[in-house]
């Protein structure tokens, strides 16, 4: 009888690894073959919108390297125009923003990308205005927008309508994306919200989440 019993308890236990094993296997395979490049705005001396001590350029490279993480268990190559706290102008640019946003362009716009996802931070003269919001150009970027703001609007309580955006790595990307600003700093509780690293990985997953549902709606899972 005890023999039974060491051989029924590792069983068991195989048998409830199986499932939670497969899930991941599962789960790895969802974005294989997609490529992926995470933008986060600002970097180096440009530190993007300041409140109350909070900078903008560390919050969204925080964010994205939460979202690298994510986006590779599913399998996806992601590609990072900043990697650290630098931006990517040389020592020597004459007008380091120009240079900085052309490099980004160029890597954004490399045949082998499939999509793009530019993180930011907000700020307005009104602390009342709050919120995640996604702004996009055109094509198919407007359904990627959407199903990025619609899963943020239910995960983080919210009722925001996407936008199309006159902004630079918007108009010069020549591949599918979007640019999401995550909220406002000027706004207590979205500042409170964004330093957050629980709130942090609510917006990961939301991305995610709507970058799975954006190559489903286009047979590609």
């Amino acid at each position: 009888m005890k023999k039974i019993r060491w051989i029924l308890i590792p069983l068991l236990a195989l048998l409830l690894f199986i499932p939670s094993y497969v899930k991941t296997i599962q789960q790895g395979r969802l974005l294989s073959g997609v490529t992926i490049v995470l933008d986060s705005g600002h970097g180096g001396k440009d530190l993007g919108a300041s409140e109350q001590g909070v900078d903008e350029a560390p919050l969204n490279l925080a964010i994205v390297k939460k979202l690298e993480t994510k986006l590779k268990t599913l399998g996806c190559t992601v590609i990072l125009t900043r990697k650290d706290e630098n931006d990517l102008a040389s020592a020597t640019a004459a007008n380091r923003k120009k240079e900085d946003m052309n490099k980004r362009i160029a890597i954004i716009n490399d045949e082998k990308n499939d999509l793009f996802i530019s993180i930011h931070m907000n700020k307005y003269q009104s602390e009342s205005v709050k919120g995640f919001h996604v702004f996009y150009k055109d094509g198919t970027s407007k359904l990627l927008a959407s199903y990025i703001q619609e899963n943020a609007n239910v995960a983080l309580e919210q009722d925001k309508r996407i936008t199309k955006g006159n902004f630079f790595i918007l108009n010069e990307s020549r591949i599918q994306g979007v640019l999401i600003e995550c909220g406002f700093l000027s706004n207590p509780s979205d500042r409170k919200n964004l330093i957050n690293e629980s709130y942090q990985n609510k917006i990961v997953e939301c991305i995610a989440d709507s970058i799975i549902d954006y190559f489903d709606s286009k047979g590609m899972n």
